[in-house]
């Protein structure tokens, strides 16, 4: 199954996690700030700078880095020198992920896992997305969730019953109105 994300959101959400990761271990955190800190106290390089290129500068900085190469690679953070701009669009992108308009950029899914326990954690993902895209409105009649589904999937008639079946969505007795469980 494709990402419903365009790629560009996806590489953000990557790195997001990677950052958030980074910062909550302190197995991982202690490494990367002394990195950024000794980076502030060295000479800048220019972090584009053609890395064969010999210099007397260059090669102590690499010798230096070699020793680093054992740590996690960030995209975000080369030779100690955090991409700022690479992270204000790693925010913008982020912000864009949250807003209402997400749904007019998220591609539908061509198929659902074939793996039953798979299939219903995805149907659920999909139902409560299409919930927290009408936040006060705590029910939906049938057209209305199906309507929302259908910007995800195909098979909505499936989602909806999985959702039904699974106890996370319930079903008013005239079949008219969902409610996410609570």
């Amino acid at each position: 199954m494709s990402s419903p994300l365009p790629n560009q959101d996806a590489e953000a959400l990557k790195r997001a996690r990677m950052i958030v990761a980074a910062l909550a271990s302190s197995t991982l955190r202690r490494p990367l700030l002394r990195d950024i800190m000794e980076a502030r106290e060295e000479p800048r390089l220019d972090p584009h700078r053609d890395p064969t290129e010999n210099t007397a500068q260059n090669t102590a900085k690499d010798t230096a880095d070699s020793s680093r190469s054992k740590r996690a690679q960030y995209d975000w953070l080369a030779r100690g020198i955090i991409n700022e701009p690479l992270l204000r669009e790693t925010s913008t992108q982020l912000k864009n992920l949250l807003s209402e308009d997400l749904i007019l950029r998220v591609g539908r899914l061509d198929q659902l896992p074939a793996k039953e326990p798979e299939r219903i954690t995805q149907s659920q993902l999909i139902i409560r997305t299409v919930f927290e895209r009408v936040k006060p409105r705590k029910f939906l009649t049938e057209p209305e969730l199906n309507a929302g589904l259908a910007m995800f999937v195909e098979d909505v008639a499936l989602v909806r019953r999985d959702g039904v079946d699974s106890g996370f969505l319930d079903r008013s007795s005239d079949g008219a109105r969902y409610a996410l469980r609570a």
